[in-house]
């Protein structure tokens, strides 16, 4: 067989399985009288996932295995492309791209994506389906917080968590700050530490000198 009746072959199949997937996803819905899987719960997609494993993945598994069958390995093109199917579903569906959403979506264990993480089992390829699915969980995170529908800061646990962002006002500025030397400290005594102009009149501001007048203020602010 040639590689250009085989791709056609892999074409065909990728276009049954997700007709598939669209077919349960529905059904899903119907029997739960769920009319917009935009508004349901994380938890809920992750239940529709696991349903749509229990009728597509688990009972089809070449559609994510190597085709010769060796050691019941997965084949990793075909992990990618299911990996961009669940993608571009979370997308629609405004979902969260996670690791937990994509084990449940095909039945791969998570254990067997961390080997992949380090490159234990199917080396490069097997870590950058990993890598992908990190990446796409921070834009997913990101895009639901500028989206305008829910809080911005309910999404901000999970990005300080799973993508290392900091909580606003609490940023962490001394991992980039340099401490000064001794010798670049300011001498007291030193004439004009501050640095202000000379003849410098704090009575009579101008083009957008700020005044701050504390005189009558018994506890006047630092």
């Amino acid at each position: 067989m040639s590689a250009v009746e085989m791709q056609e072959i892999n074409n065909n199949t990728v276009d049954v399985f997700k007709s598939d997937i669209d077919m349960y996803i529905n059904l899903w819905m119907e029997e739960r009288h769920v009319e917009d899987l935009c508004k349901v719960s994380q938890n809920r997609w992750y239940n529709c996932c696991k349903y749509i494993y229990e009728h597509v993945f688990k009972v089809n598994p070449k559609y994510l295995k190597d085709d010769n069958n060796i050691n019941n390995a997965y084949d990793t093109d075909k992990v990618n492309e299911v990996l961009d199917i669940y993608i571009d579903l979370c997308n629609d569906y405004e979902k969260v791209v996670n690791i937990v959403g994509f084990t449940f979506f095909t039945g791969i264990h998570r254990d067997t994506l961390n080997g992949w993480v380090n490159g234990v089992q199917l080396g490069s390829s097997g870590s950058d389906i990993c890598k992908k699915i990190d990446q796409m969980r921070e834009e997913s995170l990101v895009g639901l917080q500028i989206s305008g529908k829910n809080n911005p800061m309910c999404y901000m646990p999970s990005l300080n968590k799973y993508c290392g962002f900091n909580m606003p006002g609490v940023r962490d500025q001394g991992a980039r700050a340099r401490a000064l030397t001794a010798s670049e400290l300011p001498k007291l005594g030193s004439g004009n530490c501050a640095r202000l102009p000379d003849k410098f009149d704090n009575s009579s501001p101008d083009n957008g000198e700020i005044v701050i007048d504390n005189s009558n203020n018994s506890n006047p602010s630092i």
